[in-house]
């Protein structure tokens, strides 16, 4: 062990290639129902066999089922011309896993980590629900059938081209809503939602062209059949593209204005949504007067509306004074007085709504903003002086488009608070928001990141931001909570009087294992005389819409150990690459070099960052045994391939290595440099010989095939059927030299009519795959006589 310690000690100094992090990505299905336990695939880039899973929250039980699959290739079809040379995203592993959620938790996103012994990086979001739950079948096509209405749905939109439809019966007249949720769940898709009645007629569509997520509203008459279609809204496709739909039925509330009262007073408050007034699939309006709960808080206020229907809203009651902007005076007469609340509405087309507020010299406050309508808004503060010369700022707060701004006043002075949507996604739209100014006594705020990784015998710097608000000053005592044994913390940290930070030097020992820990850091000073603590938060920034907020703590900070990797790769092939055949298998030749302390085992595999991959290229995981220094990866280039560009594969390196403790675990790093080949024409090509071929249903057929290959093509191919449940045949081989194929192919009583039937050749070339594929359209005989009559 000594050995490895010290090569260990040295790769600290640089003699070591980089870990390659794992990521967290996807779960599929996206969602499940508190209360329950199920399975899921969750997925990931760079992962190793040993890969284990954290969640932030404790009523969230994570067990994985089994190693990582293989590194999943996009599904055909292939982007071609122009499309073609854009990336996919980072080419993922998924692993099974069992997910038990406590029933007390609410209806919310939760977080989850993936952590090897080359650290952790980012998070993945599952949403938890509380009604109703259905999972796509990936398996079948057509329309799913819905059951019952309210459900929410979780699907995939797998592969390029792909729609997914949901069908059901409508149990009463009135609007039907579907909202979906996929940015809200780092999906990287833009939906498109229609619905058709049973004849095929469009009667609502919505693109989501913001990246905000769509909701789609239309009426529906009970006992009427729908059909809810979802698509990206380029047809794109990706094992990454989860989503989950959420089906309700009748009347909707939509947004609340204003959404605060005073506590114990009472408004009217103006509810907005789908169906409030008429039951129509459209936006209507009722006002109702409310009296504010006497304690500070949301809560849920409940209605009836059209037709007796009862729907509910969540409003806030605060302590502070509330005002309506409608109510207030022109530009200069709006002069906020703190603490105080604002429920304003930003007309359309990029609206700045600005107020007055008095600032002496040493005071602070703290402006706070809200979007209270749809989740596409990004709103934006400042604060400007008298002269216009900005001296605040607020844009988004941890985990949310909504702005937060701490100011300290720099003068005695009359200054102006302005507020916007940054967004662009609400020309022609209000924008409803609530604004609250709050005047801030001395305290403080502190912030950590959210993964501390730390070299197993090495060092590292955690840096501890502070905010200091309303003019406090004073030094700030740090404690670190949870913090695994194996890592050296000194025993006195301290942010210094008038500082914004301290860099805490940690260390791991020598001995110490692959590991990880979350770990709480909170601050103590002494504030009026009295000693306040404050818990610091880890802002993680994974959202794709950052106005969702996790539930998931985001107060801990996952501590990791981790271990630099004792080997290194490199690609031979200089940039320009080999001319490679379509169809084939292409040999890249791979340098490997092992450091002192390690000679074993390595595995080489697809990178999960590809350079121009849209079309299907693919690598196995490679085992190159103890002692090689070159090998040869087989890269098979698909048939489809344009020979107008070249095309790149980018590899990693995975092997075992002993922590600090003697475990054996897995570390994974990047090959040096790409395999760059550039395309040539086809080796063998399978064609049809007639392009349509008409079936009796019950009776066996031949299809008829034309074989051609290069003359370097020596061994026999293999003919196979790609076949479907009605349709299918045994494999044949057909020996070199033979052109015309006559494939049987038994036809059941069932089939009627028409599909496209896939066929494929293998042959092998230096011992590695060439293959070729084609369709045959074939149509039911039974299918053509309903037609003729």
């Amino acid at each position: 062990m000594r050995i490895l310690i010290l090569a260990l000690s040295a790769c600290v100094a640089g003699s070591a290639v980089a870990q390659s992090v794992p990521t967290s990505g996807h779960a599929f299905p996206a969602g499940g129902a508190a209360g329950s336990t199920f399975t899921v695939r969750l997925s990931g880039t760079d992962w190793t066999p040993d890969v284990r899973f954290v969640s932030h929250d404790s009523r969230v039980r994570i067990e994985p089922l089994g190693p990582p699959g293989p590194v999943l290739v996009p599904l055909p079809p292939y982007w071609l011309a122009p499309k073609s040379s854009l990336n996919d995203p980072g080419l993922p592993r998924e692993v099974e896993a069992r997910i038990t959620l406590s029933a007390d938790l609410p209806e919310c996103p939760v977080r989850w980590r993936a952590v090897n012994a080359c650290g952790s990086k980012g998070s993945g979001l599952f949403m938890v629900g509380r009604g109703h739950e259905m999972i796509e079948n990936e398996s079948t096509t057509g329309p799913r059938k819905l059951d019952r209405l309210p459900v929410t749905v979780s699907g995939r939109l797998g592969r390029i081209e792909e729609t997914d439809v949901y069908a059901f019966t409508a149990s009463r007249t009135g609007p039907v809503v579907v909202e979906l949720f996929a940015r809200r769940l780092g999906s990287d898709f833009n939906g498109v939602l229609e619905a058709r009645d049973s004849t095929g007629r469009i009667l609502a569509e919505c693109a989501d062209t913001s990246g905000r997520d769509a909701v789609l509203a239309f009426d529906a008459k009970a006992g009427e059949k729908y059909a809810i279609s979802l698509r990206d809204v380029d047809y794109r496709g990706y094992h990454s593209f989860t989503y989950r739909l959420h089906f309700s039925e009748g009347p909707r509330v939509r947004v609340c204005f204003p959404s605060a009262g005073r506590c114990g007073q009472s408004g009217n408050i103006e509810f907005s949504g789908h169906g409030l007034v008429t039951g129509a699939a459209r936006l209507e309006s009722v006002n109702q007067n409310i009296t504010f709960p006497a304690q500070p808080g949301p809560f849920i206020h409940t209605f009836d509306c059209a037709g007796g229907m009862r729907v509910s809203a969540t409003l806030n009651a605060v302590a502070q004074s509330e005002v309506l902007e409608s109510a207030m005076a022109d530009v200069a007469g709006r002069l906020l007085v703190a603490p105080v609340g604002v429920s304003g509405i930003l007309a359309p087309n990029n609206d700045v709504d600005e107020y007055r507020i008095e600032g002496m010299k040493g005071k602070s406050v703290e402006v706070r903003a809200v979007s209270t309508g749809l989740p596409s808004t990004d709103l934006v503060l400042r604060l400007l002086d008298a002269n216009n010369v900005v001296v605040g700022k607020g844009d988004d707060s941890p985990g949310s488009t909504d702005p937060v701004m701490a100011v300290t006043f720099p003068a005695d002075s009359s200054y102006k608070i302005r507020i916007w949507d940054q967004s662009g996604a609400n020309r022609g739209a209000s924008v409803p928001y609530h604004l609250a100014v709050q005047p801030m006594a001395a305290d403080f705020r502190l912030e950590i990141p959210a993964v501390f990784p730390l070299l197993i015998g090495g060092e590292g710097n955690l840096t501890i931001k502070a905010t200091r608000l309303g003019g406090f000053k004073e030094a700030i005592d740090i404690v670190i909570t949870g913090k695994p044994a194996w890592a050296k913390v000194p025993d006195k940290i301290i942010v210094p009087a008038g500082a914004d930070s301290v860099v805490v030097k940690i260390t791991a020992g020598q001995e110490a294992p692959v590991d990880h820990a979350l770990v709480r850091v909170e601050g103590k000073a002494s504030i009026a005389g009295a000693m306040v603590t404050r818990r610091a938060v880890a802002p993680s920034g994974d959202l794709a819409v950052p106005g969702t907020t996790p539930l998931s703590d985001p107060d801990v900070m996952l501590f990791c150990s981790t271990i630099k990797p004792l080997f290194k790769g490199k690609v031979v092939e200089a940039d320009g690459g080999r001319r490679v055949h379509r169809g084939a298998t292409h040999l890249a030749e791979i340098t490997l070099e092992r450091l002192p302390g390690f000679q074993g085992e390595i595995v080489l595999d697809m990178a999960a960052t590809q350079s121009r991959h849209r079309q299907g290229i693919r690598g196995p995981a490679l085992v190159v045994q103890p002692g090689a220094t070159k090998v040869d990866y087989p890269i098979f280039m698909p048939e489809g391939l344009e020979t107008t560009r070249t095309s790149r594969m980018a590899l990693v390196m995975l092997a075992r290595m002993n922590d600090g403790a003697g475990k054996s675990c897995w570390v994974c790093a990047p090959v040096e440099g790409q395999v760059t080949m550039s395309i040539e024409g086809a080796l063998m090509k399978l064609t049809p010989h007639e392009e349509e071929l008409v079936v009796v249903p019950g009776q066996k057929t031949i299809v008829r095939l034309r074989l051609t290959r290069a003359s370097s093509l020596l061994e026999p191919t293999i003919v196979e059927m790609l076949g479907t449940p009605d349709l299918n045949g045994p494999s044949i081989v057909v020996p070199t030299g033979v052109e015309l194929v006559e494939f049987p192919v038994a036809v059941s009583n069932r089939f009627t009519g028409s599909c496209k039937v896939g066929f494929r050749a293998t042959t092998r070339r230096q011992g590695h795959p060439v293959v070729s594929e084609t369709e045959v359209n074939v149509e039911s005989m039974s299918a053509l006589e309903g037609a003729a009559r």
